[in-house]
């Protein structure tokens, strides 16, 4: 029965390595955030943060401060992926009031492999006085890339504003975390342990 028992455990505790999802804490990318007012997707850009080799975990990881000077738009929006739920968060970057046609959000150069990206909140944008649409974001993912693009079809335009208080928010999943190596003791040694006691059982 002992055994028995030693191997149960070292199968919840192997399996128990390999249930959490790694955090990205540490991960050291290149993070673009980048904007323009053409009637399509990365024309008329103008405006674009950009922070390369940054590490997530130590603040934001791109915005305001990042500001590359492309063009004179204002308005520009921050980027921050907390390392400890892997939840990318984007926010208003300074207190301009931004009139978009595209806005795109990219990070590259992840060593742990991004296994997918859902939207949780849209609440950043706001309704422009002559687009009336709140644009929905075009998620791409690979295992070390992430980019998100909110491009509403023809010419529309969207806002972003300070004052709303508003964000939208993206969860990234990411591969499962391998076994701790302590417990590829206890998991062998509890195999062990098993086919000891059906060698037992069979002697009997």
């Amino acid at each position: 029965m002992k055994p028995l028992l030693i191997a149960a455990v070292a199968s919840c505790s192997f399996w128990a390595g390999m249930a959490a999802a790694t955090t990205l804490t540490g991960q050291v990318v290149d993070a673009t955030v980048r904007h323009g007012i053409g009637s399509s997707a990365y024309e008329s850009e103008c405006q674009t943060y950009q922070n390369l080799g940054v590490a997530i975990g130590a603040g934001v990881e791109v915005g305001a401060t990042n500001d590359t000077n492309v063009g004179a738009c204002g308005g520009g929006i921050a980027a921050d992926i907390d390392g400890t739920t892997n939840i990318l968060t984007l926010t208003p970057a300074d207190t301009g009031f931004g009139d978009y046609a595209w806005v795109e959000v990219v990070f590259s150069g992840f060593t742990i492999p991004i296994t997918g990206v859902s939207l949780i909140t849209n609440d950043l944008f706001t309704l422009a006085d002559f687009g009336n649409i709140i644009p929905d974001p075009q998620i791409v993912f690979t295992a070390s890339s992430i980019s998100i693009l909110f491009d509403p079809a023809g010419s529309e335009i969207f806002d972003v504003t300070p004052v709303t208080g508003g964000v939208t928010s993206f969860q990234i999943e990411t591969a499962r975390a391998v076994p701790v190596p302590g417990t590829l003791p206890l998991m062998f040694g509890g195999l062990v342990a098993l086919a000891l006691a059906r060698r037992r059982e069979l002697r009997t």
